[in-house]
């Protein structure tokens, strides 16, 4: 039974880390693309981390912020409007970057 359960866990585990539960393989930081293998930098990603951090140097609040982002019409990778969570995320990285 031990040795079925390890079995399982492992499996489970090999699947889990090709998907994005632990984050895919490929996942580039925020900012960048991966283009057959090499890292090139996304200029809209760059230009939404530039307005994020001009933004909050100017102290505004996240939440101001990503409804600024929302009605320029900007989306995050999944085409979807961004989080407050994804805003801050994102100063953070760029920031210690």
């Amino acid at each position: 039974e031990k040795q079925a359960i390890s079995v399982r866990t492992k499996t489970a585990l090999a699947v889990i880390g090709r998907t994005k539960a632990l984050g895919a393989p490929n996942r580039c930081k925020y900012g960048w693309a991966n283009e057959s293998g090499k890292l090139v930098v996304n200029e809209e990603e760059q230009e939404i981390g530039k307005m994020i951090q001009s933004l909050r140097v100017l102290g505004h609040k996240f939440r101001v912020i990503q409804e600024r982002l929302y009605a320029a019409g900007y989306r995050n990778r999944n085409g979807k409007p961004f989080s407050n969570a994804a805003v801050q995320h994102i100063n953070r990285t760029l920031r210690v970057a």
